[in-house]
């Protein structure tokens, strides 16, 4: 491989690594603004939620092998009622 690939793929690397350190840092936060509005009613744990980011869909809710982009999960908060809270098992597979 020639050297100036070898450094461009590092400066790629480079890049990623902060653009997922700031967004790990993140996460917490993102978290704890849905959380009021998630009603966990599958068997998977409340550490099993996380907050990831797919390349080219953006930001993503997921949960194991399920998910859902954040445009969806902000219609879904917009459009609740007062005190209703969203189901997990209600949620579209977005994988």
């Amino acid at each position: 491989m020639a050297k100036k690939e070898t450094n461009t793929i590092k400066r790629a690397y480079r890049r990623s690594a902060k653009t997922y350190q700031a967004f790990s840092a993140s996460k917490a936060e993102l978290f704890s603004l849905i959380n009021p509005f998630i009603e966990n009613d599958t068997d998977v744990a409340d550490d099993s939620i996380c907050v990831d980011y797919l390349p080219g869909d953006g930001f993503a809710f997921m949960m194991d092998d399920r998910g859902v982009s954040i445009k969806e999960m902000i219609g879904r908060i917009e459009d609740l009622k007062s005190g209703e809270r969203i189901k997990l098992s209600d949620l579209t597979p977005y994988l």
